[in-house]
């Protein structure tokens, strides 16, 4: 969401970095193709990568390819902070999200932070468009609007782009971390620890929690989240929380309390992650849709446009729960996903499927009137996982190995059982104990055999849409890799007839 208000420079250096940490010896045409970015333009982003993070990180140009030599102490994360650091419109956000009394005025600010004054005028109205698209405003140089949403910034902008307003310490780490162990038996302070990027974002956000006491905290009156409260660990969330009053010397009120738990219902963590059955998912995927005509909306939506097998799919309940977490008080406008996704490395199905999640959010949005847009990265994600569920309904594709020894029969089962990983349907077909005639039944196969019966089969008039993949007994890796590719096309085949029934 925030990235397309980011400039494009910074924007081609992240991608370009992730692209390179993703692969690290790669030539120019493959990763040129894969960024839609002309092979000089590459060359500058990478001059400017390197002196970005001189002694951190160190990229390498050939004639033809790109060594990208890894350091292991810090994340991808942590390197793109780096680039983000560059970038003058997260800069001028934080301007404006400084207190409201600012001992520096933007013309100021702007001459002493800016190649021009010109240029951070232009980049302060972007910064109120963006303020706008997410429920928030600008009044003389301060961001202005619900406290909630304003920390939900300072968050994201600290998580994802490593822009801090408050630098969380020792102490405050140490606190969130005994209150959050203290919720979960099964995770330990150590696994805490090595999670902190998975759980920074939600981390930040309970560190705001006394870190901007002086401003009024007043939630938006919702039948939802008072039924979620009921629903859900608000009383035990509660008591847990006695561990930060403790830590931080401070008092919660009842605001404080409710505003943690949106925190946890809206965010990644791993709050009573241990109690948690899938009949609790269930429970809760059933309270968001009859609870709210907007969720039980885009359920039709999904079940119109993919099928009732889908929406009664119990990991598409746990997905759709996880989505729509987001759209509490219209959050998913401000809420980050740290997913990287190369549009060029989906196949034609999944660009498809791609599509027309996009369609089917863009049509829930209209019909729901929904006041904030989506971040585009979350449909991104929806629809990988969606498409990863619809594949399971898919009829596994038939290999019919055809032999005329037991045998060789069996020792070509056992090898395809090993060696392929997709799903797969074996028929085995000996010469004189089995029909030839069976076969001309056969449709969407994949006939596996040995070159000497390659004439008697072809002979057959089989259905057009069986294949002949020619095996021997030792089944060498090319032939392996051959009838992988066939079987991958059938897969994408019958996915794309299951997308357009």
């Amino acid at each position: 969401m925030l990235d397309s208000y980011i400039e494009n420079n910074i924007n081609r250096k992240v991608k370009l970095l992730n692209t390179l940490l993703d692969y690290p010896k790669i030539n120019f045409k493959k990763i040129s193709d894969l960024l839609d970015i002309k092979i000089n333009l590459i060359k500058k982003l990478i001059n400017e990568i390197n002196l970005e993070l001189t002694n951190v990180l160190t990229i390498t140009c050939t004639k033809q390819n790109i060594i990208t030599k890894i350091p292991k102490n810090r994340s991808k994360l942590q390197l793109f902070h780096a680039i983000y650091e560059k970038s003058d419109v997260l800069h001028c956000i934080k301007y404006l999200l400084v207190e409201k009394e600012k001992s520096v005025s933007f013309l100021e600010y702007a001459s002493e932070n800016f190649t021009s004054v010109s240029n951070a005028y232009r980049y302060r109205k972007k910064c109120i468009y963006f303020l706008c698209s997410i429920g928030l405003k600008e009044e003389k140089n301060a961001v202005v609007g619900p406290e909630y949403r304003i920390r939900y910034l300072i968050a994201l902008l600290h998580y994802k782009y490593g822009v801090n307003l408050y630098e969380i310490d020792d102490q405050s780490k140490k606190c969130i971390r005994t209150f959050v162990n203290s919720t979960n038996k099964v995770i330990s302070k150590e696994v805490i620890e090595v999670m902190e990027e998975e759980y920074g974002f939600f981390e930040y956000l309970v560190f705001l929690s006394w870190k901007r006491t002086q401003y009024e905290l007043n939630l938006p009156v919702s039948t939802e989240f008072d039924s979620l409260k009921k629903k859900l660990n608000f009383e035990k969330l509660k008591n847990s929380a006695k561990l930060i009053e403790q830590g931080m010397s401070i008092e919660f009120n009842e605001s404080d309390y409710e505003y943690l738990f949106l925190v946890y219902c809206s965010t990644n963590n791993c709050l009573f992650a241990d109690n948690w059955t899938p009949h609790d998912v269930t429970k809760t995927y059933n309270h968001f849709l009859f609870n709210n005509d907007k969720y039980i909306r885009l359920i039709d939506l999904f079940t119109e446009r993919f099928g009732e097998k889908l929406v009664q799919n119990e990991t598409f309940k746990l997905i759709i729960v996880c989505f729509l977490r987001k759209f509490i008080f219209n959050l998913q406008c401000i809420i980050p996903d740290n997913n990287f996704f190369v549009d060029k490395e989906a196949n034609l199905n999944q660009k498809n499927c791609c599509i027309i999640m996009f369609s089917t959010i863009d049509k829930w949005r209209k019909d729901i009137k929904m006041s904030y847009p989506v971040d585009d990265k979350h449909v991104i994600y929806l629809s990988i996982q969606i498409e990863k569920i619809i594949r399971q309904f898919i009829e596994p594709v038939e290999l019919i190995l055809i032999a005329d020894s037991l045998a060789d029969l069996q020792i070509l089962t056992s090898i395809l059982r090993k060696e392929m990983a997709t799903s797969i349907v074996i028929t085995e077909f000996l010469i004189g104990v089995h029909d030839f005639n069976d076969l001309k039944l056969k449709k969407s196969s994949i006939f596996v055999l040995n070159k000497r019966f390659l004439r008697v089969v072809r002979e057959m008039e089989l259905d057009k849409s069986n294949r002949i993949a020619e095996v021997s007994i030792d089944f060498s890796v090319h032939q392996i890799e051959k009838l992988r590719k066939i079987i991958s096309q059938y897969e994408e085949n019958k996915f794309t007839e299951y997308m357009c029934r």
